[in-house]
């Protein structure tokens, strides 16, 4: 079978034909469909009997596709791997959901089709995709996946590296919770330790404060330990294939140790740096911005937006001023380039190429 090649927008229809074709391929898998808010089929693929489930997904909000190629590589590596999923089918059973929100991934957006947050209705699921994941849970889970994508802002602390995986064990109010979380801090930690040196560095802990209507929190606080896994940026990856391969390497791991335990600390966890948000797409340093009381030089920050409609990168001005503690993907000195008008530069203002001066343009790239 063909992989699945990545860009930032994943059609429903591109990656349900990769199901259906993977489906055609494979005897250990079957499918249940439900569907969306529009009446948008969502896959959900098993294997094993109904022992205790570990249960995956992915794309609970729309736009962010990364978590999804991943577990298309990891059907492909557990198809080809039949000593891994045997083992692993041997102590439990496998829930993968894709797409779980597919109205809000043909949209591109976060939200679902009501205009609903997904990841905010652990509480109550107001919508049927929140109530298939939860009826899916529900049914004897003893291991929970969240993929997410997360901003490309992130950084690893207080760095200038970029944040390409953040990793948490959702925080949690009960006795039960407790147990779970420790669980799912320990599987983080013994799958830290298969990373090379050079990718690690790239690995950061989300943040963990407290939501309670978020599903990593429901799942926890009922004793399922959880694992979140949010994808970020890298250097010169628009669409996040490096956050795809290490996504990909976590899971496979993962479920390696799951199939086959062994003792491990919460070291590795801990020792992780709590992400930042100190990075930005393109930072611009020491631009002279030509103005009525004079040249003032001063830095100006961007963050790349995807338009699927347009399918077309546009920028977003983030910042005017004084960005000594900010760190880019892409950092430019303009000490000894010519002044441009101030008034053509305004926070949160989007430009094409063709509002960017055009000795800026190699550094505006998508590619």
């Amino acid at each position: 079978m063909d992989r699945l090649q990545s860009h930032i927008h994943l059609q429903p229809e591109r990656l349900h034909a990769w199901i259906l074709d993977f489906l055609k391929h494979t005897t250990r898998w079957r499918s249940e469909i439900a569907f969306s808010v529009e009446g948008r089929p969502i896959y959900t693929l098993h294997a094993g009997n109904e022992s205790e489930r570990i249960v995956i997904w992915s794309q609970m909000h729309g736009n962010e596709a990364t978590g999804t190629y991943a577990l298309t590589d990891l059907l492909l590596t557990l198809e080809e791997d039949a000593n891994l999923l045997n083992n692993l089918l041997n102590r439990y059973s496998l829930v993968v959901v894709p797409m779980l929100n597919p109205d809000g991934a043909a949209r591109f957006s976060r939200y679902n089709a009501i205009g609903s947050d997904l990841n905010r209705e652990g509480l109550r699921a107001l919508s049927p995709e929140a109530a298939l994941l939860k009826s899916l849970l529900g049914k004897n889970a003893a291991w929970a996946f969240n993929l997410h994508d997360q901003r490309t802002l992130f950084s690893v602390g207080s760095t200038s590296v970029p944040a390409t995986l953040s990793l948490l064990a959702p925080s949690t109010i009960t006795q039960r919770g407790e147990q779970a979380r420790l669980n799912a801090i320990k599987l983080i930690s013994n799958t830290l330790e298969t990373f090379e040196v050079n990718d690690r560095k790239y690995i950061a802990r989300f943040s963990d404060e407290y939501y309670p209507q978020a599903m990593g929190e429901w799942c926890t606080d009922r004793g399922i330990s959880t694992v979140l896994v949010e994808c970020g940026g890298h250097y010169h990856d628009p669409h996040r294939t490096i956050a795809r391969q290490m996504c990909f390497h976590f899971l496979k791991n993962a479920l390696q140790h799951l199939s086959d335990p062994v003792a491990t600390s919460s070291i590795a966890y801990f020792s992780l740096p709590i992400n930042g948000q100190n990075l930005r797409d393109v930072l611009l340093r020491n631009a002279k911005l030509r103005t009525p009381a004079g040249t003032v030089c001063a830095d100006l920050s961007f963050t790349a937006i995807y338009y699927p409609a347009e399918k077309m990168w546009k920028w977003q001005l983030e910042e005017v001023g004084d960005l000594q503690l900010k760190f880019g993907y892409i950092e430019i000195d303009l000490s000894d380039a010519d002044p441009v008008e101030h008034y053509q530069w305004k926070p949160l203002t989007l430009y094409t190429l063709e509002d960017i001066p055009k000795t800026w343009h190699p550094w505006f790239t998508t590619t």
